[in-house]
């Protein structure tokens, strides 16, 4: 069958109208994507300036589903979660993203290890997390210097329950509530009397949320010292 000439232009013509078109609506699609991606982004950012944490982590979860194969939104919705005390979740964004090990990474671990009681191991896992700070990342090398000083303070604390009350007030300080709760309790089953335990783990309840833990542990704690003031402090706290 002959087509005349004209008619293959036309035709021609069409398909590319048509193409272009499809082009077109594709671009804009791209284009109102890639800004959707980037108002979480923002967002999340804003929050995470303002040290609305949760928010933030969210708001970055709304990126992720927009672009689930951007492995730099997963190490920073991990750095978010660190900067919350969320280091479980932290650590296993960053090996979701098969990051090299960062600092955040080392600090993660040191924390882990004062739970433990490895103290000299934590120590040595501080020095690296020191020397793979990077900057524009949650970890600050002031962080750092801070928890080592804590740790060797410890180290010297030859009275093993204030020793361990000194591992759980420094775990509460960097947010690491449920590492802190853990030591806590272990001092707990062998001092059984210890007023700064309690006082301490009804500390890491709360900010948890756990208000009727955190109840009865501040209570348990005046009970032991009445004029214990810090612990009056937190009851009317957790009381209103």
């Amino acid at each position: 069958m002959n087509i005349h000439p004209k008619t293959a232009l036309i035709s021609g013509i069409v398909i590319a109208i048509i193409f272009g078109a499809s082009w077109g609506i594709y671009s804009i699609q791209q284009e109102l994507h890639s800004a959707q991606v980037d108002e979480y982004i923002n967002r999340s950012r804003t929050a995470t300036s303002e040290e609305r944490y949760v928010d933030a982590f969210n708001l970055m979860s709304e990126a992720r589903s927009l672009a689930p194969t951007d492995l730099d939104l997963i190490v920073e919705q991990g750095d978010i979660a660190f900067l919350n005390g969320d280091y479980e979740v932290a650590q296993q964004l960053y090996l979701e993203a098969s990051q090299t090990i960062s600092g955040e990474q080392y600090f993660i671990r040191a924390l882990q290890e004062i739970s433990k009681g490895n103290l000299q191991d934590s120590l040595i896992l501080l020095e690296k997390a020191r020397e793979t700070i990077e900057e524009k990342k949650p970890l600050t090398s002031t962080q750092v210097s801070s928890l080592q000083s804590k740790v060797n303070e410890m180290i010297a604390e030859t009275n093993n329950p204030k020793k361990q009350a000194l591992a759980a007030k420094a775990l509460i300080e960097e947010r690491a509530f449920t590492l802190a709760i853990d030591v806590l309790t272990t001092l707990l089953t062998q001092e059984s009397n210890y007023r700064d335990a309690y006082y301490l783990r009804s500390i890491a309840q709360y900010r948890l949320g756990q208000n009727g833990q955190a109840l009865e542990d501040v209570e348990q704690a005046l009970s032991i010292d009445p004029n214990y003031k810090p612990a009056r402090e937190l009851l009317e706290t957790i009381e209103n």
